[in-house]
């Protein structure tokens, strides 16, 4: 641990201190707070800016905002449990900001966030869920702060210039005309990936969710770092598809033009859920941490709705997120820059929260050997099996990954614990090495 967090220093050193006047960091600003966050530039800008007026016209005083950029949701996680162990209890940073629900829930469950009550007249507006999954956290710990959806973005001409088809469902990225098609990203380092395969094997169930990740894995060109390379992937023409977020897609949507980019949410297989805030144990400013939470669950949740210009809403750049205000879809369609409102959709998956949480890091660790590390295999094995001719009843059993569901489960109770971790790294190992061995086989009978 300790060397991964010395490889990601030099990152902590080039954070941006995005302040009250943006006229460069200010030195006499009265109040700092220090936000960890794995969001885009552009929604760190908006708030920077918002919040600082809002502050200054509560309190009379100003306020800059530092924030820490080191990665992806796992990295965050190691990040705080690091800056709160037992005999450093350094905290250092006050807010932990966006990355989804699961990171909150396992902060949660380490003692590592701090309750926060909003206003009554924020609790009024503010729904405890969506379909299933959590709005609120258990004890006042965290909130939603916006809302995510999850589908696949797609390239329409290209679709149109190579016969491909328009997706409507997670499986059709798995059907072999969209070989070498498909763009998506690393669960082991983006929570959004990693919620996207989550969703698919509820919606699918064991089995055949490993079959469709399999084979949705051997039609990907790579599986890049960061949640927001796939969408730009396909809406720069590198790939057709691309597994994303719902505002990562509008973003690219309201940049190129939907006659060229679409986005769809399977229905019946995908889920909306909450992507959270909260104020972390050892704050150094846990006043002004709370005036923050009130600020994003309060005004500041028309920054994410609405577009550029709009009164309360972005100066810079539209943000098109969802917020977790309901009423803030009722404005006038003109105003607003996402399409649609997820508490009214028709059709989602019942999300369990619950199970996607406890086996969170055992299925990150089984996606990496079965998908990640034997790719090149699976793509040469794959691309072979389909110039054989084979079916895919034949070739069903190369998909099997040879642990149950069951067993994942008696796994993850234990797969995070200190004493795991040696036997851990050897399971690992022994699984990538299986998967490379099945999709070496390339005899067809």
């Amino acid at each position: 641990m300790a060397m991964g967090m010395n490889r990601l220093f030099p990152s902590f050193l080039a954070t941006v201190c995005i302040c009250a006047v943006f006229t460069g960091c200010r030195k006499s600003a009265d109040e700092e707070l220090v936000i960890i966050s794995p969001h885009s530039p552009e929604i760190r800008n908006e708030f920077s800016r918002g919040f600082s007026v809002w502050y200054a016209g509560r309190t009379g005083r100003t306020v800059s905002l530092k924030w820490l950029d080191i990665g992806g949701t796992g990295e965050v996680i190691a990040y705080i449990r690091s800056r709160n162990a037992e005999k450093r209890q350094a905290g250092g940073v006050d807010i932990f900001f966006g990355g989804g629900d699961f990171p909150y829930i396992k902060l949660a469950g380490d003692g590592l966030l701090i309750p926060y009550e909003p206003p009554d007249s924020i609790l009024a507006v503010i729904p405890a869920d969506i379909n299933g999954a959590p709005i609120r956290g258990q004890g006042s710990l965290w909130y939603g702060a916006a809302v995510s959806g999850f589908g696949i973005i797609y390239n329409k001409e290209i679709c149109r210039r190579n016969r491909l088809p328009i997706p409507s469902r997670w499986e059709d990225l798995a059907r072999p005309e969209c070989r070498g098609w498909v763009a998506t990203g690393d669960p082991r380092y983006s929570g959004s990936i990693h919620m996207m395969y989550e969703i698919l094997l509820q919606a699918y169930g064991w089995e055949k969710g490993w079959e469709v990740i399999c084979r949705m894995a051997a039609n990907a060109q790579t599986f890049s770092k960061g949640a927001a390379s796939a969408a730009k992937a396909v809406s720069i023409g590198q790939a057709a598809f691309g597994l994303a977020i719902d505002f990562y897609a509008f973003i690219e949507i309201e940049r190129y033009g939907a006659n060229r980019l679409g986005f769809v949410m399977p229905e019946g297989e995908t889920v909306v859920s909450a992507d959270g805030i909260a104020i972390l144990k050892n704050a150094p400013s846990p006043d002004v941490a709370r005036m923050f939470m009130e600020y994003v669950l309060g005004d500041g949740q028309k920054l994410w709705i609405l577009k550029k210009g709009v009164e309360g809403g972005p100066a810079e750049n539209a943000l098109c997120r969802f917020p977790v205000n309901p009423h803030l879809y009722n404005r006038n369609p003109a105003e607003i820059a996402v399409e649609g409102n997820p508490f009214t959709l028709a059709s989602v998956l019942r999300y369990n929260s619950a199970l996607g949480g406890r086996r969170w890091s055992v299925l990150s660790d089984l996606l990496a050997a079965n998908c990640i590390t034997p790719h090149d295999e699976l793509k040469r094995w794959y691309a072979a099996a389909i110039r054989a001719g084979m079916t895919n009843e034949h070739m069903r059993p190369l998909f099997d990954i040879g642990v149950t569901e069951e067993e994942a489960m008696r796994l993850a109770e234990k797969w995070d614990r200190k004493d795991f971790a040696l036997e851990r790294i050897r399971m690992v190992n022994a699984w990538a090495r299986a998967a490379s061995r099945r999709y070496r086989r390339l005899y067809f009978d």
